[in-house]
């Protein structure tokens, strides 16, 4: 399960948010993942910017989901990128940056997109495109 972390002196205190340094936004799971598609046929450089989901925003549906995913594909221990197959010249790139506290992982895979990865990639194409 993706977990949270808390600063150790917050865990250890004995009173309930005793720690006026720790502010409330320390206190929730903070999962940002940067989502970038590159390369294909109708490929623009200038236009493929990545965009940024903080998934603490989106409905509680799409966090549970997202944070199952992370955990169901071991994210976090994927290799950086997967094989493309031979003469991939025109298919596209997926590059997937999660941050969860004090965890960073970028992971680059390739159509097509590996059977594991591939409800991830939906997803956060389906949450960018907006």
């Amino acid at each position: 399960m993706l977990v949270c972390r808390f600063p150790e002196d917050h865990r250890r205190s004995p009173r309930k948010h005793a720690d006026p340094t720790v502010r409330a936004a320390d206190k929730k799971c903070s999962v940002q993942i940067t989502f970038k598609t590159s390369g294909g046929i109708a490929y623009f450089p200038g236009l493929a910017a990545g965009k940024t989901i903080d998934v603490d925003t989106l409905p509680q549906d799409r966090q549970a989901e997202i944070r199952r995913l992370l955990e169901s594909t071991k994210f976090f221990d994927l290799p950086a990128r997967t094989a493309a197959k031979p003469g991939a010249a025109d298919y596209q790139t997926y590059t997937i940056m999660v941050s969860d506290r004090d965890r960073q992982k970028t992971v680059a895979v390739s159509d097509p997109v590996p059977p594991e990865l591939a409800r991830l990639v939906e997803l956060l194409r389906e949450l960018t495109s907006r």
